[in-house]
């Protein structure tokens, strides 16, 4: 009796070779790999009850045996060299490298403490990191409790998003740890909408310095020539929107973030026909 095989080559190609210290990432995307083969018994081990399931499964069981090896790296392919079907294989690979060993366990802490937060990226993906690592430990039979979730998530933030830091410390109530994660997500939400806005802001300034005859791209001021003064700074003490300064926030003039994650509210002002005037909102 013949069968029509699936694989999914293209989610393949995206697993990196196995090696001492990828089991966890390897272990995922696999199992990811054998769903789409619809063959998740493979890392179970159990087997399809139905007479016609088991013997379509025991042609996919032989046949993906194959893939397994392709992904391991040479030097560890003896652990399944004499396997014949993938799940012997995979129970090999899971006994060999999932054992909570001494050198296991570092470079998983390791890995935990200096996980480092890219603020080029979604604040989500930063916290996904984090809980991953987190689950590796667990695997090896360490205990990470909430506290120190949070206490990892704090204090490998990036330094622009210090502003969040110090606003979670200073709750009255220490926050549990789904009112930091939602606290940081929300917070580089805001963050995102207020750099959005501010985009919008320097855009329209710019298309009006233009038709004044001032390019976009320039400082200076079309009636002399000359440098145009920075915005003057605010009863408040912001200087809004003061692209020349390169050490501070482009939205509220301060130095202690980047715009992108400025949280203070622009004021709405109407430049007139002032060519020396700036769009704040």
């Amino acid at each position: 009796m013949s069968y029509r095989v699936n694989i999914p080559l293209n989610l393949l190609t995206k697993v990196a070779d196995l090696n001492t210290a990828n089991w966890f990432t390897w272990s995922k995307q696999m199992k990811m790999f054998f769903l789409g083969c619809n063959t998740p018994q493979v890392t179970t081990g159990t087997l399809p009850t139905d007479a016609a399931q088991l013997a379509k499964f025991n042609v996919m069981n032989a046949l993906l045996t194959a893939h397994i090896y392709s992904k391991v790296l040479p030097e560890h392919l003896h652990i399944i060299e004499d396997e014949t079907t993938a799940t012997s294989a995979w129970a090999k690979l899971k006994a060999h490298f999932k054992k909570p060993t001494v050198g296991h366990r570092m470079a998983a802490w390791r890995a935990f403490y200096y996980i480092r937060h890219d603020p080029e990226q979604p604040i989500s993906k930063y916290i996904q990191d984090v809980s991953a690592t987190c689950a590796k430990l667990k695997t090896f039979g360490c205990t990470v409790t909430d506290t120190k979730l949070i206490d990892v998530l704090l204090m490998n933030l990036d330094e622009s998003l210090h502003h969040i830091h110090a606003i979670i410390l200073s709750q009255k109530e220490e926050p549990d740890l789904s009112s930091v994660k939602n606290i940081l997500i929300g917070a580089n939400s805001h963050s995102a909408d207020v750099k959005m806005e501010y985009d919008t802001t320097l855009l329209a300034h710019s298309s009006r310095n233009s038709s004044h005859g001032c390019s976009p791209h320039s400082h200076e001021s079309p009636s002399n020539n000359g440098p145009s003064s920075p915005p003057p700074v605010d009863e408040q003490g912001y200087r809004w929107c003061d692209t020349t300064n390169k050490t501070a926030c482009h939205c509220c003039g301060c130095k202690r973030h980047k715009a992108a994650h400025c949280m203070y509210s622009m004021p709405v002002r109407d430049i007139g026909d002032n060519n020396d005037a700036y769009i704040v909102m």
